[in-house]
């Protein structure tokens, strides 16, 4: 019987709960204390706390629009279609470039035509958790004055050459909404390394309001639920309250701005302090994956350079005969493994429609029908891991 919630679940125990409800009581500076800790945690500059990931880069965009006449902002084509939603909302206009066949990064030569058109700004995303190179990108985009925002949305903790992520650029962007290495149900960070715009994002920031008492309650209360659902042996009731009851917009929709909570603040302090034995356990649950789908023709699995420093979020593999990727999603939900395919060819459409420049994606498009993303949180038993193998290899052989 499936087993399995989320396939991206963070283990929140009862203390980290009970944690966000006092300060929900008595909010005791909390959201000061968040800014140090991700200074400390990350080597952040300057830290503002939102709602949520898109909308710290909505409010990025507004800061570096403000100055600039520019309106184009490059993305990769394949991408969460949130984050082309935040750049439509900024009044502004997505411009999708292609990506390196791992799926972690804007290609370079493709960027290189785009940013012929004069961009306000690339964002760059580290997908699944992820790091790759930004300092060609950032030497590219220099050239031609456009603003380089990391999207570290995925990939709180990750590091290149040991340099932590979302510090690397003008602006870094980080996430603890839902399936996010921390999450706290929402959350989203701005990190702001260029002072030329901290002052338009202080602007922006401080115009937005605080979420309501009723609001904070409601958000702790959904955590609760996720928290302890994220434990069960089953999953339907899982499927049913996240479905039926949470996720009621899609990426698609319009989204609200807020301030962070301190009561989310207090709970995702308490997961910084577990950061790194949560990121060890997917970094553990990743090289079992890894060891046992070594070998097998017909897919890649994900190759990490010497210089990056992954946390993880899921284990992205890409299997070249469609029919066989349709196969071995059958049999790994049948077997209790609640896969993801996270932007697909229904997601690619989606960020397609939000442009008016349409042009040749090749790589993204391969990716959309033949990626699948296994789990690697801490959830998952060795059982688990096995049935995974297993079915990978009962069904490719």
């Amino acid at each position: 019987m499936l087993r399995m919630g989320l396939p991206v679940a963070t283990p929140i125990d009862f203390n980290d709960l009970l944690e966000g409800f006092k300060v929900l009581l008595k909010p005791n500076g909390a959201l000061e204390s968040l800014r140090e800790k991700v200074r400390s945690c990350t080597g952040a500059s300057h830290v503002f706390a939102v709602n949520s990931g898109r909308a710290a880069i909505y409010i990025a965009l507004l800061a570096i629009a403000r100055r600039s006449k520019r309106k184009d902002v490059i993305i990769p084509a394949f991408i969460c279609p949130s984050v082309a939603r935040a750049i439509r909302k900024a009044k502004l206009n997505v411009i999708l470039c292609d990506i390196t066949p791992n799926g972690f990064c804007i290609d370079q030569n493709a960027l290189e035509k785009l940013l012929v058109m004069e961009p306000l700004a690339v964002i760059v995303p580290y997908l699944f958790g992820y790091p790759s190179d930004i300092n060609i990108i950032n030497e590219l985009a220099s050239e031609a004055k456009a603003v380089v925002i990391e999207d570290a949305a995925q990939a709180f903790g990750a590091q290149w050459n040991n340099q932590p992520v979302g510090t690397r650029s003008h602006i870094g962007i980080f996430s603890f909404g839902m399936a996010k290495v921390l999450s706290t149900f929402r959350g989203g960070l701005i990190n702001v390394n260029d002072e030329t715009f901290l002052e338009d994002i202080e602007a922006s920031f401080y115009g937005i309001a605080n979420p309501g008492h009723l609001s904070q309650l409601l958000d702790l209360c959904k955590l609760v639920v996720l928290s302890v659902l994220s434990h069960s042996q089953h999953i339907k009731p899982f499927i049913y309250v996240w479905e039926k009851k949470f996720q009621r917009t899609s990426d698609m929709d319009d989204f609200d701005l807020a301030r962070y909570s301190p009561a989310q603040a207090a709970i995702v302090q308490r997961l910084m302090n577990r950061l790194g034995a949560i990121t060890a356990v997917r970094r553990n649950n990743a090289r079992k994956i890894e060891k046992g789908l070594a070998g097998l023709p017909g897919i890649i699995i994900p190759q990490v350079a010497l210089e990056s420093s992954p946390v993880y979020l899921r284990f992205p593999v890409v299997v070249e005969d469609i029919n066989i990727k349709a196969k071995l999603v059958r049999k790994l939900i049948q077997g209790g493994i609640n896969v993801s395919q996270m932007y697909n060819k229904e997601s690619f459409e989606s960020v397609c429609s939000l442009t008016s420049y349409i042009s040749y994606y090749p790589v993204t498009e391969y990716l959309c029908d033949r990626m699948v993303n296994l789990p690697t949180h801490a959830y998952l038993t060795e059982r688990d891991i096995s049935t995974m193998i297993d079915i990978f290899r009962s069904v490719i052989s």
